[in-house]
């Protein structure tokens, strides 16, 4: 296994879960066991929160975003494994702003181990998660830029008509990179974008339709 090491944005997460009582990280494991599971992970919190009220948010929240952010990185690693080697990159990671000693370490891999053997909520939100992500190339935002440009005559000195052309930008993530792409499009091109777009949503809703009416529950990313 890659050795693992921890980004200084982890460290308030991984002091908070192990500084918990325990008490207050068995109402935690419970309620990320009853609660919902969701599509979108950075929504996930809200579904754990009425379940586990003796709990701020914003630490639950801070506790499960490190919680996805090392599921990402999970691979085929038995649980005990991958938890050994957090707990121990954790350990290297110590330093006057992040004290961490032998006992932090065995916490926190048991507690990490507990999480990540869970079921219900947590174990469908990691695996829908990983079902959507499991693509190479991931839509992150789009941006249309549309420009006018001129047509001029033989000689370059005047303008003997104009064109609007609209520049569709794709930015999307490929393996750990953000990239960008380009299509030109013309007016046309943007209404049989509009129409694809259109019927693939209409055709969202008839499967949400059936998912609602069958044994299966549906993830909305909206929720």
């Amino acid at each position: 296994m890659t050795p693992l090491k921890i980004p200084k944005s982890a460290h308030e997460a991984i002091q908070a879960l192990i500084r918990l009582s325990a008490g207050d990280f068995s109402a935690l494991l419970e309620a990320l066991t009853r609660a919902e599971p969701a599509l979108d992970t950075d929504k996930f919190w809200t579904h754990v929160a009425p379940h586990a009220k003796q709990l701020d948010g914003a630490l639950i929240q801070s506790i499960l975003r490190e919680v996805f952010e090392m599921a990402e990185v999970r691979t085929s690693e038995e649980v005990d494994d991958f938890a050994e080697a957090i707990a121990e990159a954790a350990s290297e990671a110590r330093s006057e702003g992040f004290p961490f000693d032998e006992n932090d370490r065995k916490t926190l891999k048991d507690r990490l181990v507990k999480i990540f053997e869970g079921s219900g909520g947590l174990e469908i939100t990691m695996k829908a998660a990983g079902v959507v992500a499991d693509q190479d190339h991931l839509f992150l935002q789009g941006r249309v830029l549309t420009d006018i440009r001129p047509v001029f005559d033989r000689e370059g000195k005047s303008v003997d008509a104009a064109v609007i052309v609209h520049n569709l930008r794709i930015h999307y993530a490929e393996s750990a990179d953000d990239k960008d792409f380009y299509v030109a499009l013309d007016t046309g091109d943007l209404r049989s974008l509009r129409a694809a777009l259109d019927r693939a949503e209409k055709k969202a809703e008839c499967l949400q339709i059936l998912l609602k009416n069958s044994v299966v529950p549906y993830l909305d990313p909206k929720e």
